[in-house]
């Protein structure tokens, strides 16, 4: 069964980025990166990938230039900039709570919401998550873009699973 599942890196106080909207807080030389299983059983059921902007923006200009990692998936890409599509990325201009329903009409497979606040935020709100995996990065950022700006926790169970990571990370998963 296909879910939407946001698989996303969180601070220790809750923040995805800082106030300017960098992630260098992910410094990979104070919290070594370890590629988990974890990680690559959950890629493995992904068909297509979803986010904003200003996420890819991060991704093709500073996190993996010349390199994009989701190639082999379809990738979605929420923008209000005119951009040209490609046979793998396909830039929307319009609020992904509106789009989600095509997009999982279109796909095989999961549907990975890698962020940005500008896309999760309009899913939460309209309950259209159905899986959170959320890794605790262990660094305070003080202040920057919260991961949730509101967040109605009725909606789902308390932990289904935490499991803790050699390099100190912390993964927990919640599911509706």
């Amino acid at each position: 069964m296909q879910e939407t599942i946001l698989y996303i890196a969180v601070s220790i106080d809750g923040y995805i980025a800082t106030e300017s909207g960098t992630i260098d807080w992910l410094d990979l030389t104070r919290v070594p990166l370890v590629l988990s299983s974890q990680y690559t059983q959950f890629y493995d059921t992904v068909g297509a990938v979803v986010m904003g902007n200003k996420t890819y923006k991060q991704i093709t200009t500073e996190l993996a230039v010349d390199n994009y990692p989701y190639n082999d998936v379809q990738s979605y890409i929420f923008t209000h900039q005119p951009s040209t599509n490609t046979d793998s990325i396909t830039f929307l201009n319009e609020p992904a709570d509106v789009a989600l329903p095509k997009i999982r009409e279109a796909t095989v497979g999961n549907i990975w919401i890698v962020g940005g606040n500008s896309v999760i935020q309009p899913l939460v709100e309209k309950n259209l998550i159905d899986t959170y995996i959320i890794t605790v990065i262990p660094v305070f950022l003080g202040k920057g873009i919260r991961l949730f700006e509101t967040f109605d926790s009725d909606q789902y169970e308390f932990i289904m699973k935490s499991t803790t990571l050699e390099n100190g990370m912390v993964t927990y998963t919640f599911k509706k």
